[in-house]
């Protein structure tokens, strides 16, 4: 009996040490996937943001996901898409993907959301069958310089992501009472982030050009002191002989 209870604890620790913490698993009323357990998550109706900070002094990145109802004749329209996205910020052609036997649209843009950020997006129509459709939009937006920190955990939600549709009448439901209100409150949270990340870097970037102004200060002070020294000896040079006896 003990030899048993033995061998059971040697498969639970086994089992508990072969596959690793995959973070906490994200659920909205219409999307789902895995996210690091270091991302903050805040609620805005029917939208989502979740963000993180490298550091206290690092830029923040961002996964948002929102939705909306779509008329009968919208469908993923690739060809349409394309037109549609501005050809100046998109960083590659945008394709169709299969995640977890669903199909989206993939896009990388440059400064479509906010300067200096680069932006990849997944969009997708739920669902073929239904009268009524909705679209899914997920961004994941990350300042250019520390994108690349963040780009495997933005690869691991990407490859998560699930479609879900177990509930489409209480997803309609919701959908149909998002208030605009709810949208711009989810637009003013992450444009003051945001903000507050740019006005840091401005900041950052005056402390810089601060000795250089104070060099160039201290240089104009000095010439013109050099001139008014000049100035003043041009002033009281003696009058020649010449001029005395004229």
């Amino acid at each position: 009996m003990s030899f048993h209870v033995l061998r059971i604890s040697y498969l639970l620790v086994f089992w508990a040490f072969s596959f690793p913490s995959s973070g906490k698993l994200f659920r909205s009323p219409y999307v789902m996937f895995e996210i690091e357990d270091s991302w903050t998550c805040k609620a805005f109706g029917v939208n989502w943001i979740c963000h993180h900070y490298l550091s206290s002094q690092a830029p923040p990145a961002f996964i948002f996901t929102t939705a909306r109802l779509s008329s009968d004749s919208e469908r993923l329209d690739f060809g349409r898409f394309e037109k549609k996205e501005s050809s100046f910020s998109l960083i590659s052609p945008a394709k169709k993907v299969s995640i977890n036997k669903h199909v989206w649209i993939d896009s990388f843009h440059r400064g479509i959301f906010y300067k200096n950020v680069l932006s990849r997006y997944q969009r997708t129509i739920c669902c073929g069958d239904l009268p009524e459709k909705f679209q899914v939009l997920v961004g994941f937006h990350a300042f250019e310089e520390n994108y690349p920190k963040y780009a495997s955990a933005f690869l691991k939600v990407i490859k998560s992501l699930n479609l879900l549709t177990d509930d489409l009448e209480e997803i309609r439901k919701l959908l149909k009472q998002q208030t605009a209100q709810q949208r711009r409150d989810m637009q003013n949270y992450i444009q003051g982030i945001l903000f507050e990340a740019d006005s840091e870097s401005i900041s950052t970037e005056k402390e810089q050009g601060l000795p250089r102004l104070m060099l160039l200060a201290l240089g104009l002070f000095l010439l013109s002191v050099v001139w008014l020294a000049f100035y003043i000896k041009r002033q009281r040079k003696p009058v020649s002989k010449s001029s005395k006896k004229k």
